[in-house]
C-alpha cells in the first residue's frame, strides 16, 4: 500500500550526485555524516524531501505536499533504523519523527505512515 506514494528509488540514486549537491546547505544544520555507507544515502534523500520540494516538482510535475510528506517520512525512518543499527538507540531520532508528524501541513494517513516506518531494509538504501 505504502509503495504507491514513493519516489522511485532508481530515479533518486541515479540522481544522487545532483541531490548532494542540493542538500549542501540544508546539512550544516545536522550532525549526521551525510557521506555514511550505511546511513547516508537514506539521510541524503530524508533532506531532499524536507528541503528541496522545488526539485522534486521540476521532476514530477503535479506532486503534491502529501506525497513529498510520505517520501520525507519513510527516507527519515530508513534512515533513523539505519543509523541506531551502526551507534545504538537514539531517542532524539524518535522524538523528531513524532515532530514530523505534528507539524505536517498535510492530511495524513496514519495506516499509510505506519506501513512507510516497518518497510524493511533489505532493499538497497
Amino acid at each position: 500500500m505504502s509503495q504507491e506514494f514513493l519516489i522511485p528509488e532508481a530515479f533518486l540514486a541515479e540522481k544522487d550526485l545532483e541531490i548532494k549537491d542540493l542538500i549542501v546547505g540544508p546539512a550544516k544544520a545536522y550532525v549526521v555524516d551525510i557521506e555514511d555507507e550505511i546511513y547516508g544515502p537514506s539521510f541524503r534523500r530524508f533532506l531532499l524531501f524536507a528541503h528541496c520540494p522545488d526539485y522534486l516538482a521540476d521532476h514530477f510535475p503535479g506532486i503534491d505536499r502529501t506525497t513529498i510528506f510520505y517520501n520525507q517520512y519513510y527516507w527519515f525512518m530508513r534512515f533513523s533504523r539505519l543509523y541506531i543499527s551502526k551507534h545504538g538507540f537514539d531517542a532524539g531520532l524518535e522524538q523528531q519523527a513524532f515532530k514530523m508528524i505534528e507539524n505536517a501541513d498535510c492530511e495524513l494517513d496514519f495506516a499509510i505512515l505506519d506501513s512507510l516506518s516497518e518497510t524493511p531494509l533489505h532493499a538497497k538504501a
